[in-house]
């Protein structure tokens, strides 16, 4: 069984990669999906392999909770307005970031 630590890096790898994937082969708003992955790759180095960082870890949670929620809900504001739910990989990133919310609110400072 993973540790908690390790589900939520590996969701967070995850979650980046997806966003990674979707800047390769989406032009117009490559900025975008590019600093999302950039950012979760931020956020899991902050909470977990940052050591000048310890002391503001729960702070550093939370940041993480607000930005997989505002993750989560601008990928709902943009399929609803496109049309596009970029089926399948969209979806299941979406439960992988429900799943790390999860994690991160389980896992108490």
């Amino acid at each position: 069984m993973f540790s908690r630590m390790n589900q939520i890096i590996a969701l967070t790898a995850f979650t980046a990669g997806v966003h990674f994937s979707r800047a390769a082969a989406d032009p117009e708003i490559r900025i975008l999906f590019l600093l999302n992955g950039l950012g979760y790759f931020a956020l899991v180095w902050a909470y977990f392999f940052a050591p000048q960082l310890a002391s503001r870890r729960s702070l550093i949670r939370k940041i993480y909770l607000g930005y997989t929620t505002v993750t989560i809900l601008f990928y709902g504001i943009w399929a609803a307005m496109s049309g596009d739910w970029t089926l399948p990989l969209g979806p299941i990133d979406k439960i992988a970031e429900i799943i790390l919310l999860f994690q991160l609110w389980k896992d108490k400072v």
